[in-house]
């Protein structure tokens, strides 16, 4: 679907050329990630780029976004609004804030999930269920953080560790995403199995702001310029993870059959006596054999025998006795004669 050979192993190119092809299928979503300070310039950013138009997932740090400002005038054109402002908790009285957008081609059934707000960090996670996602995969959380300098960083890699580790054990199969401004702190002290995939600076010559995920080879980053008056680079994460599907070759497996006429003896039965006496009237013989067969397990079952009951559709039926009641002969006016009693005939085969 989204692409026909291994993922990983395309270059940058090759990557963002298809995702442009399928930019709201791709196995892991596609993520903008960037320190706005304004989200006026965004709304200009998405209308003239095609590639952050159609991302998946937009992150914003630092929104500077308080109560008094409504959802409808940060609302973005096709896309989910998931924000979480600053407020007293975290001990200032502005800047801060994150925002995440959830394109609505991608996937529509969205929730918030976690929030948090201390002096130490602002976390906010949301839940997603995209309309595409690999077998492999159940679920995407993605959790924006902001991780102030002056932070106690052992304080907010704990919450960190606390929450995911709890959002793990409830999704196993599910994709965790830890994306945002972590300044002095590095989230692989508390989880080493996390891959961190940015690797160019965004603020002169440090890496200030991060991209976690629980998936190996995922993504690819790519540094575009800053928004307006923030003083960091914005990322765009291209996926570059390949499915399993994709991954590994089909296999080739041998299935054993059985023919009816061993599961149900009833069947070989009656096709015998088909072919053998084609002049009998069979319909009474086959019910007659149909209700010794019930009778039989039944009588097993209720002496609590169910291995037997269980091994009679394997038993030998080559010697069945089945009453067969022949057709009642005519006379040369075509009446039938007497009754004549019914004849059971010993089934030898």
């Amino acid at each position: 679907m989204f692409c026909s050979k291994s993922a990983s192993n395309l270059p940058l190119a090759g990557l963002l050329a298809r995702l442009a092809q399928h930019p709201h299928k791709p196995p892991v979503p596609s993520i903008f990630l960037t320190n706005a300070r304004s989200i006026v310039e965004l709304e200009l950013l998405l209308e003239y780029n095609n590639m952050i138009r159609d991302c998946c997932v937009i992150i914003i740090t630092e929104s500077w976004l308080h109560p008094l400002i409504p959802d409808a005038a940060v609302q973005l054109t096709g896309r989910s609004l998931h924000r979480y402002d600053r407020n007293t908790d975290s001990g200032k009285s502005r800047g801060g804030g994150l925002c995440i957008y959830t394109h609505n081609k991608w996937c529509s059934n969205s929730r918030i999930s976690f929030t948090h707000c201390c002096p130490d960090i602002e976390a906010i996670s949301i839940m997603c269920r995209p309309f595409y996602l690999p077998r492999e995969i159940t679920v995407v959380v993605i959790t924006a953080v902001y991780i102030p300098p002056d932070a106690n960083v052992s304080v907010a890699l704990s919450l960190l560790y606390d929450t995911i580790n709890k959002q793990m054990k409830a999704h196993p199969e599910g994709v965790f995403i830890v994306a945002g401004d972590f300044n002095k702190a590095c989230l692989k002290t508390v989880l080493p199995r996390f891959v961190q995939y940015v690797q160019c600076p965004t603020r002169g010559d440090n890496t200030l702001d991060h991209v976690y995920s629980n998936l190996k080879q995922a993504y690819k980053a790519v540094p575009l310029p800053h928004l307006d008056t923030s003083d960091h680079l914005s990322l765009l994460l291209a996926p570059s993870f390949t499915t399993l599907r994709r991954k590994n070759k089909p296999e080739t497996k041998k299935i054993t059959t059985w023919p009816a006429a061993r599961l149900f003896p009833e069947h070989r039965v009656v096709t015998v006596l088909c072919t053998a006496q084609p002049d009998l009237n069979l319909r009474r013989g086959i019910k007659a054999a149909k209700v010794e067969y019930r009778r039989r397990v039944e009588s097993y079952l209720e002496d609590n025998n169910s291995r037997r009951a269980h091994q009679l559709q394997g038993e030998d039926t080559s010697h069945i006795h089945i009453p067969v009641w022949e057709e009642k002969p005519k006379d040369q006016k075509g009446c039938y004669c007497a009754h004549r009693p019914a004849t059971p005939i010993n089934a030898n085969f």
